[in-house]
């Protein structure tokens, strides 16, 4: 009994690595459509944790650059218009 349920969670992890590895999700995976995002996170994640630090270790530049960033984010999301089907 126990040789089957081996066999069963072998089985159902070859089939999910099958779905997860693909050609496809790797591609979506080492595309900017993956990174971007992450990345567009990670800025206001980093910004966040820096709030617990002194306040003579903020940056003026760093912050006008974080604030021009985000401008400049908000107004892409705003302009873009998403095909559905493509």
């Amino acid at each position: 009994r126990a040789r089957g349920a081996h066999a069963i969670v072998r089985m159902t992890a070859r089939k999910a690595a099958a779905l997860v590895f693909n050609r496809e999700n790797l591609r979506w995976v080492c595309s900017t459509h993956f990174w971007g995002p992450i990345a567009n996170w990670a800025i206001p994640i980093a910004a966040m944790a820096d709030i617990t630090r002194s306040p003579d270790m903020i940056s003026g530049k760093m912050t006008f650059a974080l604030c021009v960033y985000s401008a400049l984010f908000m107004r892409f999301s705003l302009q873009v218009t998403p095909q559905i089907g493509r």
